[in-house]
């Protein structure tokens, strides 16, 4: 499966080349600023984007940790953050991106809030606390009808 199997994203959107780690509440990817991403502004990605960066991990984690129990990939909604804080103004073409996530908490109903940072080249650049929600088919046709 390539990265892009693991989100609903059209594939110009996603951010992440590689997972590096995956585990029972944590994970861990990679990836490079490419000349390409849909992001780049002046050759710049500004830095509270990382927002959706640190969620697409989470979307791959989701994805996975599904997977791995016999289900399908199901969607996956960023509900906001909390502590987003931000080291450095800009990420640019080139730069290495890993990010580690780890749950914090998670329920039966697909809500988790998860620990999240980005370190670019090596170095620290955000770190958030992300609540998302993973809810299952159930609860998409209660929604959506």
């Amino acid at each position: 499966m390539s990265i892009s199997d693991h989100l609903p994203h059209a594939s110009k959107i996603v951010m992440i080349d590689e997972v590096v780690e995956f585990g029972p509440g944590k994970i861990k990817t990679r990836s490079v600023i490419k000349e390409d991403n849909i992001f780049l502004r002046d050759g710049k990605i500004e830095m509270y984007k990382a927002i959706e960066i640190m969620a697409q991990a989470l979307g791959i984690y989701d994805s996975k940790t599904r997977e791995a129990v016999g289900q399908k990939s199901g969607l996956g909604f960023l509900l906001g953050s909390r502590k987003f804080e931000m080291f450095i103004p800009f990420l640019s073409i080139g730069d290495e991106i890993e990010i580690t996530s780890v749950c914090s908490i998670q329920d039966d109903s697909g809500f988790g809030v998860y620990d999240c940072e980005l370190y670019v080249n090596g170095i620290l650049g955000s770190r958030a606390s992300l609540n998302v929600i993973s809810p299952d088919d159930d609860f998409l046709q209660k929604v959506f009808g």
